[in-house]
């Protein structure tokens, strides 16, 4: 993986390259990041997630190893 910084004190991000190694014929991705615009700030509640009205929280349960079940 490669993260290719501006150099200087933003470190705004400008490429992004990711190679598969353990793949056939090593593909890569790349992401080119351009026009940024940093003001004015973000506020952290722009990062706060907020869930529609009408969803329900489901807690996760643990899961169970195929053909282990019922097993002792």
């Amino acid at each position: 993986m490669e993260l290719w910084l501006e150099k200087n004190d933003a470190a705004t991000p400008h490429r992004l390259v990711v190679t598969y190694p353990l793949l056939q014929g090593q593909p890569s991705f790349v992401a080119e990041f351009t026009s940024w615009t940093t003001e004015p700030p973000l506020s952290d509640s722009e990062f706060t997630f907020e869930p529609p009205a009408d969803v329900k929280k489901i807690d996760p349960t643990p899961a169970v190893a195929s053909g282990t079940e019922g097993r002792k």
